[in-house]
């Protein structure tokens, strides 16, 4: 490089001697000739580096059983000036890299799963097979053990294994490139940055000169001679520096452009190099992949062979073949017997009396038999109390509130029953339930509740409520009720008086004995609702009472239907336990006398069924039985029921027809 013609001409002063001038620019050469042997060395360098990158392969790669890659060389190379005459196609190479190794991730970890699971069945099979060693044979215990096998080697040393090895290496190795593009992108931008930044300095040094020049050229010798010498200096000056600044712009020049070489070169090595590494990849991720398939289909063909045969057999099986063996060796060890096609035959009355045993007898028997083994035995028929409706229960007893319900709500009361934690909601032992309900249905004397527990108590009224064929809120009701409920707000708290009004003008419509059962078992669900304590609100009550209190049992064929059916149910049980005290009028407890003695009679009855039919007879309350009942009439209970005749509650007073 010389400086001896540069692009601007100085008008040197004719006081400078050309001898220094010329030592000064072979100066200026010796530093030229020793920055372009360090750019020079520092890029061969960097290209040795890259050769050894591409010469360095992973020896699994160059394996004797690899599967020749089917790109060549020489392809390769177009891919790769492909490559280098897009614009940021460094950038989508490396996205490419990254792209594959995400991809090879998730097969890696599918093939792994489905190797769990596949090893999890062999497993399960395997157990099944062995449980039924003596029906099968080891056939399908060796396909299983086979199988299992195969998924531990797929795991463990060939697929799954050497793809993670492949893709750490292959992530490794992206990276290095990476680190090495941004070096060299990093390395050219502040070579550019420093190039433009020495160019802004020349400029501004050689605009000082020409400015210094201008005046230097203006003073006149002759006036001022001083000042002439001291712009002349000023000038000299500013030359001296424009030089300086101009080989230092030269030198930046230099150097981006060897900068620029440079990340070109590098960019060349990274995109072979990214090639290759992608090439490795795919070549390794055919070979796994051909070994799966190749194992899969080993243990395929290696499916009990004993399966070929048992479909030769099964051709060859004759129907009933070991029905008809069963059959010839029962014949030979049983007993024989001839047909008679009219085994029976008329026989006179007379005849029979003197061989058979009464009717009188034989339905004697059959009734004590029945009463034996009927679970409410020792009891009359008439004295049923579940599945037994609240109109005819009222009918046949005189009694609006049924004695269960009363005797269960007193119980649950009194105490601190009301502010056990799940009060209707836990249900309570099934022996102490059936025993209780046993107790009730043969009107046993229950004195005291306190051995079955408050849980078992709850369960047995549930019960009951749940049996009643007639549902407490009656069936034809069931769409007032409905229609009703969906007019309250949400909450319902929120509810006025007029849908309030409504809702009592529903109620009233069921008959007495529903309304004063409800009502009465309205009020106590209030009194549970208002125990912070047992966690059971008026919303809780109404999902454990909806379905057993609502009308409508059938089931809809749709899942959302049914449940959409449900909630309405439990919103009319929340509502009326919401309002309870305003929808039923609170009012004194009213004592029914009679129901008292007929559940009085009730109690002695069970004490003494073993009694005679006249002792039975005498346990009745003398006040409600007219002499003229017979000890052994059957006749129906409800003869001998009070009627009230449409007259009110406090005028009622019981008489028979």
């Amino acid at each position: 490089m010389s400086y001896n013609n540069c692009y601007f001409n100085l008008a040197l002063p004719h006081n400078v001697k050309k001898e220094k001038l010329e030592e000064l620019m072979q100066d200026c050469d010796s530093l030229a000739s020793l920055l372009s042997t360090s750019v020079s060395s520092y890029v061969h360098k960097e290209l040795d580096e890259f050769k050894e990158i591409n010469r360095h392969k992973d020896s699994r790669y160059n394996s004797s059983e690899q599967i020749e890659s089917p790109v060549e060389e020489a392809s390769g190379k177009q891919l790769d000036e492909m490559v280098d005459k897009v614009k940021n196609g460094v950038d989508e190479c490396f996205k490419r890299a990254k792209a594959w190794a995400n991809y090879v991730k998730q097969l890696t970890k599918y093939v792994e799963q489905r190797c769990s699971c596949e090893m999890e069945l062999a497993r399960n099979v395997k157990k099944l097979a062995e449980n039924y060693m003596v029906t099968l044979k080891t056939e399908e215990v060796e396909h299983t053990k086979a199988l299992e096998d195969m998924c531990r080697q797929i795991k463990e040393h060939h697929f799954v294994s050497q793809m993670r090895d492949q893709v750490k290496y292959h992530e490794d190795k992206r990276k290095t490139y990476y680190n090495m593009w941004t070096k060299a992108i990093k390395s050219r931008k502040e070579a550019e940055e420093t190039m433009i930044k020495l160019r802004n300095v020349y400029d501004r040094a050689h605009a000082d000169m020409d400015r210094l020049k201008m005046q230097w050229g203006s003073i006149s010798e002759q006036d001022e001679p001083k000042s002439k010498e001291r712009a002349e200096k000023k000038y000299e000056e500013a030359r001296t520096k424009v030089i300086e600044h101009e080989n230092s712009y030269k030198q930046s020049i230099a150097e981006a452009n060897s900068q620029v070489q440079q990340s070109y070169k590098t960019q060349k090595g990274i995109i072979t190099a990214l090639r290759q590494l992608l090439s490795e990849g795919d070549a390794k991720l055919r070979e796994q992949s051909y070994k799966l398939f190749q194992s899969r289909k080993l243990v395929a063909e290696s499916c009990p062979p004993q399966l070929a045969q048992n479909e030769e057999e099964c051709k060859k099986y004759s129907v009933n073949s070991h029905y008809a063996e069963f059959i010839r060796d029962l014949c030979k060890n049983s007993e024989k017997i001839e047909f008679e096609p009219e085994p029976f035959k008329f026989e006179p009355y007379e005849g029979r009396r003197k061989h058979d045993v009464s009717d009188t007898d034989s339905i004697s028997g059959s009734s004590s038999k029945s009463r034996e083994s009927s679970p409410v035995s020792g009891s009359p028929r008439s004295h049923r109390l579940f599945e037994v409706s609240l109109n005819e229960y009222s009918n046949r007893y005189g009694c609006l509130v049924p004695p269960i319900v009363t005797k269960c709500i007193d119980f649950l009361e009194s105490g601190d029953n009301l502010m056990k934690e799940g009060l209707y909601r836990v249900p309570g032992l099934v022996s102490k339930e059936k025993q209780l309900t046993k107790m009730f249905e043969t009107h046993e004397v229950v004195e005291d509740l306190t051995d079955s527990g408050y849980h078992v108590v709850a369960s047995v009224l549930k019960k009951y409520f749940r049996q009643l064929p007639e549902p407490l809120l009656m069936v034809r009701l069931y769409d007032d009720f409905i229609k009703i409920s969906e007019k309250f707000p949400e909450p319902i708290t929120l509810a006025n008086d007029r849908l309030k009004e409504s809702l009592r003008d529903v109620v009233k419509k069921l008959d007495k004995p529903h309304y004063e059962t409800c009502a009465t078992l309205m009020n106590h669900l209030y009194k549970v609702a208002e125990q912070e304590s047992n966690h059971m609100d008026a919303f809780n009550l109404g999902v454990v009472f909806g379905p057993n209190l609502m009308g409508d049992r059938q089931r809809a064929a749709n899942m959302q239907e049914n449940q959409d059916r449900i909630n309405r149910q439990n919103k009319v049980i929340h509502i009326l336990i919401e309002f309870a005290p305003e929808v039923f009028k609170t009012k004194e407890k009213v004592e029914l006398p009679f129901c008292n003695q007929v559940q009085t009679f009730i109690d002695s009855a069970s004490q003494n069924d073993s009694d005679d039919g006249a002792n039975r007879r005498n346990s009745y309350p003398s006040t409600l039985l007219n002499d003229s009942i017979d000890a052994d009439d059957e006749g129906d209970a409800h003869q001998s029921a009070p009627s009230y005749d449409n007259i009110s509650k406090d005028e009622r007073s019981p008489h028979f027809v």
